[in-house]
């Protein structure tokens, strides 16, 4: 997969970083040859190699809990809160 400028720009927007023009072909390249290299790694065949541990996800299960943090306790730990309410950056 080769990286567009365009990809560069939206990811250094998402980022909140601001590129030059050179640092934005430097990082298309970069990122181009990271994906090309793990595109390669992708394609190493592991069939018989023996893992020391397991990779099977154990979930715990998602059933509601009372909570013991009280709505004041909440409001404390936020980075932000305005008129009684959490604040967060939108997410463009």
């Amino acid at each position: 997969m080769q990286f567009q400028d365009g990809d560069i720009k939206k990811l250094a927007d998402l980022s909140r970083i601001t590129l030059t023009e050179h640092e934005l072909g430097l990082f298309r390249d970069q990122l181009t040859s990271v994906l090309a290299y793990v595109e390669q790694i992708a394609t190493v065949d592991v069939s018989g190699v023996h893992t020391p541990f397991s990779a099977e996800v154990r979930l715990r299960a998602d059933t509601p809990e009372k909570s013991t943090a009280t709505n004041k306790e909440l409001m404390n730990a936020a980075p932000h809160v305005e008129e009684g309410h959490i604040s967060v950056l939108s997410v463009k």
